[in-house]
């Protein structure tokens, strides 16, 4: 079992944090661009992600965004 959650990010809005020791989560982005600030990524449209469980994770929109979160599996 598992769970997907929706995400619209805009430029300018507050960075999602996806705080570590929760679980794992898999980030995939289905439009737009995400800055993840900890590892300097840049996730373009059609990027998938593996936060590990040990790792806290901020996305920041470059462009208008929107991501799936997958996570509690």
């Amino acid at each position: 079992e598992f769970r997907i959650r929706k995400f619209k990010l805009e430029p300018g809005d507050k960075a999602l944090e996806l705080p570590a020791m929760e679980c794992p989560r898999l980030i995939h982005v289905i439009s737009g661009q995400l800055s993840e600030s900890q590892s300097s990524k840049i996730l373009n449209e059609g990027s998938n992600f593996l936060q590990p469980y040990t790792a806290a994770v901020s996305l920041q929109a470059n462009l208008s965004t929107t991501l799936l979160i997958t996570d509690q599996f």
